[in-house]
């Protein structure tokens, strides 16, 4: 009887071993994990996206060393032209979170998924163009789903053509690749003119729909030669990111970066259509996003402060009454002396703050031990009240770090020396008051004096 229970015991531990040798790895990929992604029912593929969205493939537990399995790389790859636009929507999500978290990623795989974003891109712009479809195509949940998937792909592609050389010249290669994104600025500017009430959740993905678009084209066109002399003669490319740079419904960053690809151009091709471009669009664009206004920024830095502070209390308060209740569980006092001892530090706690401050608000006691019995949900609130100034400051200074660097590109000028003689050993230039500036660029600055 003894040697049969051993046995079963004995089983019952191997089998334990073997699934957990199943168990899907960031570096094995898992062959059950493979096999649902591949399956042919959606909800099973939707599981296993959700769970590697949740686990490897999550942005706070992805660390810069770890390595992800190809194969299981390459399964998600093929989710991204899923005909389920939820399974879509995540695999383009992995795949972005893969490329922005890290560090090590083999150039060569990912430089072929550009190809597989900009197709997946122009299915969801022949949906949004075709208007002729049915309502249930142009539902809010269907629109929704599309614009959602629209985000993922282009947050993805940019990262790519940021990041990856080769995939750059993938993109460059592909001529539908610009035409696709200038699609995409297009069909957001007349989304977004629509009234916001009628879809809020699509109307974010629109606005980030149409950033990373902008922000694709401006990386993909700067510094880049080869791109401007092949896209040299497209009137109609131009046209568009001329209009985007005055469309009001586009989000600010997504208007800058069209202005930052026509300063670009004006650098690298010496075009005088281009050049009353960035006079005529450009210029005023930057000029508004560089005049501060200081109380607005003054308020959102102090709001931010403010939150910010608020935020370390709730957190120092959870973390002392964590240590009151270890202390208590460790040496089992009653409530009563538990109550006693928090009173008395609450009460010298506000002795402190009145020391350091000049004016102090009175507070109730009644409300205090309320918030000291809903602790931890207040810390929750005051980390999100935080989260959401922290936002609130980045979307009123992004806009002017972006005017700020593409102004600095418009006013530089490269001073390239004929001869050696001109240049010093700790490679000055001695002759740089004597600089000619082309007639283009007096121009250019005739109009930033003014």
């Amino acid at each position: 009887g003894k040697g049969k229970m051993g046995k079963q015991s004995r089983r019952k531990k191997g089998k334990h071993k073997k699934s957990k040798e199943e168990t899907p790895s960031a570096e094995t990929g898992g062959s059950t994990i493979l096999q649902q992604l591949r399956h042919a029912d959606s909800r099973t593929r939707h599981a296993a996206l959700a769970a590697l969205t949740n686990t490897i493939l999550d942005p706070e537990r992805m660390s810069s060393n770890s390595k992800i399995n190809i194969d299981l790389l390459q399964a998600i790859r093929e989710r991204v032209m899923d005909k389920d636009l939820e399974c879509a929507q995540l695999a383009a999500g992995c795949l972005s979170n893969y490329l922005r978290g890290m560090q090590q990623q083999d150039q060569d795989i990912t430089s072929g998924w550009t190809i597989i974003f900009v197709e997946r891109l122009k299915q969801c712009m022949e949906k949004f163009k075709n208007t002729k479809d049915t309502e249930q195509q142009h539902s809010p949940i269907n629109q929704k789903q599309w614009w959602a998937l629209t985000m993922q792909c282009l947050c993805a592609l940019c990262s790519l053509v940021e990041m990856n050389h080769q995939a750059l010249l993938n993109f460059v290669t592909k001529e539908e690749s610009i035409d696709t994104l200038l699609t995409v600025l297009n069909i957001s500017g007349k989304e977004l003119k629509k009234d916001k009430s009628d879809s809020p959740t699509s109307y974010t993905y629109i606005e980030k729909s149409a950033s990373y678009a902008a922000q694709t084209l401006h990386s993909a066109l700067d510094d880049n030669a080869e791109l401007m002399m092949k896209w040299k003669g497209s009137g109609r490319g131009w046209n568009t990111i001329c209009q985007c740079c005055e469309e009001q419904s586009l989000p600010l960053v997504a208007r800058l970066h069209c202005a930052g690809c026509l300063v670009a151009a004006r650098l690298i091709l010496e075009n005088e259509a281009l050049q009353t471009n960035v006079i005529v669009f450009a210029m005023p664009l930057l000029y508004s996003c560089l005049y501060l206004n200081l109380d607005q920024k003054t308020l959102l830095m102090t709001n931010l402060q403010s939150c910010y502070k608020k935020f370390k209390d709730e957190e120092a308060d959870s973390m002392m009454e964590k240590e009151i209740i270890r202390k208590v569980n460790d040496r089992r006092e009653p409530a009563r002396v538990i109550a006693r001892r928090q009173k008395e530090l609450k009460e010298q706690k506000k002795k402190d703050e009145a020391k350091s401050k000049v004016e102090h608000e009175d507070t109730d006691m009644e409300d205090k031990d309320e918030a000291a019995e809903s602790m931890q949900q207040n810390d929750s609130n005051a980390r999100e009240v935080f989260e959401l100034a922290r936002e609130e400051w980045y979307k009123g200074m992004n806009p002017l770090e972006l005017a700020l660097e593409i102004t600095a590109n418009l006013t530089g000028i490269q001073v390239i020396s004929e001869s050696n003689e001109d240049i010093d050993m700790d490679g000055s230039d001695n002759e740089r008051g004597n600089v000619d500036l082309s007639p283009i660029d007096s121009f250019l600055v005739e109009a930033i004096v003014k």
